[in-house]
């Protein structure tokens, strides 16, 4: 390295085979007479992001081991810039005032980027000279969420049925951008009609002065239609089933839904029972509360001190009457499902019945929970070392999860429930691990994985399984699973109080002026568990 001149070099390496084909490619390096920092973005570069949710992105920066920066203390400055058309920066710095940027955590706002766009988050470092890396983010379009206001339904033949999609909306906007205009389209079909003992028929030949079919699409997400207009024979219900398309005007996305339309003949029914869908969200995450909020109106004239409700469920593995499932009652026009009481990955319709004098008229509400991230692995590489000697890699590859539900996450721990960094789009992971269990002659180490996704949905892992402490494994299994962790040997005390400090000097004092204080902390933990080993 002494006999590199300071400045800019620029290295090619050329591959040529017998027939003289050749290839070449080429690095650039910049000799610097000050200490550099060192900058490592913890992201894939492109990157393919999501507007709806937060992007969150980590990174390392180091002063050089041999260096020192004169001094001067590390800083750091996030900035993110909009790409032109040639994927060069353009303009100014877009990330908030109110966004945290000088830490090696940069977490960008849901809703801040603009779908089908490209940007450049930079990471700059500072010492007593400056270096930045960069990564290019490609934000995502989003398809639409179809949604039908009120869902499937009972009404009477002189109730006003209204389809109403304004419940739809685009992921990409945020709620007030999607109230203000969502940027929609909306197609209503009747796809079918059913008499309760008869056949399947078409809308068509129910009736020819009766179709709800468009002729294209239209940016009304409303459709009145009087009850009576259909065809209903007397004494007789008919079932209908109407679909819904809503396409993204930006870019013709599509997504589509259905719902049954039972109509009676047995008036006064209550009107307008109906169910708002969970909060504005691809999915329904099940680590937070699920509030429906349910509404309903008397018959014309009718008095609304006369409806009572009740709510059901009509597609799920769970009764809403399970005990200490709801916060709420079961008989008011809204419910709140307690957190984590709904399984992960199913699909769900609830029900609410409205009661007028004896006549009943109900309104569903259907919706998925998200999943956890599956299918990948979990790993350590060497199974067995030293603590402050044997650099451990630990490796969760393979896990997945829908594209929607992207970028996934990952933390490691060890059995004294402490973090061995934060969590990162990084699937592998270094670092010294502190003295396995004392009491055990194998210094066995408990390591844990955390996978999770955008909405928060998490698979913890050990590396005996998927965190199921009721499938024990075999004792030669449970062997493998076991990493050990030996303490540090020394001649005597002076010597071992020697070695830790200087591991103290160089890797504490490094992560706290690169202000990774968790790193810090975890190094500080090691350097407790070698000590208290009593070797």
């Amino acid at each position: 390295a002494s006999e590199v001149p300071t400045g800019t070099i620029v290295l090619r390496l050329t591959a040529s085979n017998w027939l003289g084909f050749s290839t070449n490619i080429t690095r650039t390096i910049v000799k610097s007479t000050s200490d550099v920092p060192t900058i490592t973005i913890d992201s894939p570069n492109p990157r393919a992001v999501s507007v709806w949710t937060s992007v969150v992105i980590s990174a390392t920066a180091n002063l050089p081991a041999c260096g020192g920066g004169g001094g001067l203390p590390l800083t750091l400055k996030w900035e993110l810039f909009l790409q032109d058309s040639a994927g060069a920066i353009s303009g100014s710095n877009l990330l908030p005032s109110t966004t945290p940027s000088t830490s090696t955590i940069l977490t960008i706002p849901a809703h801040l980027l603009t779908p089908l766009s490209s940007y450049t988050a930079r990471l700059t470092a500072t010492s007593s000279s400056t270096s930045s890396s960069s990564v290019t983010l490609q934000a995502s379009s989003s398809p639409p969420v179809a949604s039908v206001k009120g869902g499937s339904r009972l009404l009477s033949p002189v109730t006003e049925l209204v389809l109403d999609a304004s419940t739809s909306y685009d992921p990409d906007k945020t709620a007030a951008e999607n109230l203000a205009d969502p940027g929609l389209t909306y197609f209503w079909e009747c796809s079918q009609f059913t008499l309760p003992s008869g056949p399947t028929q078409s809308c068509s030949a129910a009736s020819a002065s009766f179709s709800i079919t468009q002729s294209s699409s239209s940016s009304s997400a409303t459709v009145p239609l009087v009850s009576s207009l259909l065809p209903l024979p007397s004494g007789s219900s008919y079932t209908y089933d109407f679909r819904l398309t809503v396409t993204k005007t930006s870019d013709n996305q599509t997504d589509s839904t259905s719902i049954t339309v039972t109509v009676a003949s047995s008036p006064p029914f209550p009107k307008d029972v109906s169910i708002l869908p969970p909060e504005n969200r691809l999915k329904v995450p099940t680590i937070s509360p699920v509030i429906l909020l349910g509404s309903a109106s008397p018959p014309s004239g009718g008095a609304a001190s006369l409806l009572s409700y009740s709510w059901s469920t009509v597609v799920g593995d769970v009764s809403l009457s399970d005990a200490g499932l709801l916060s709420t009652t079961l008989t008011g026009t809204s419910i709140v499902i307690r957190a984590d009481k709904l399984t992960p990955g199913i699909s769900y319709t609830f029900r609410l019945t409205a009661t007028y004098l004896g006549s009943e008229s109900w309104g569903e509400v259907s919706f998925k929970t998200n999943q956890p991230p599956l299918g990948g692995s979990f790993s350590v590489y060497p199974m067995n070392g030293t603590s402050l000697s044997t650099s451990y890699t630990l490796s969760a590859l393979g896990w997945t999860d829908d594209t929607e539900d992207l970028p996934l996450s990952y933390l490691f721990s060890h059995s004294s429930a402490s973090s061995l960094g934060t969590p990162s789009a990084n699937p592998v992971f270094s670092a010294y691990l502190p003295v396995g269990d004392s009491t055990n002659s194998t210094y066995a180490l408990n390591l844990t994985l955390t996978v999770r996704d955008a909405l928060s949905a998490a698979t913890v892992v050990t590396l005996c399984g998927l965190g199921d402490s009721s499938a024990a494994a075999s004792a030669s299994a449970a062997a493998f699973c076991e990493v050990t962790v030996m303490p540090k040997t020394a001649t005597d005390s002076a010597a071992l109080l020697s070695f830790v400090e200087g591991i103290a000097g160089v890797q504490v004092l490094s992560a706290v002026s690169s202000y990774d204080y968790l790193g810090a902390t975890n190094t500080m933990q090691v350097l407790l568990s070698v000590m208290n080993s009593g070797r």
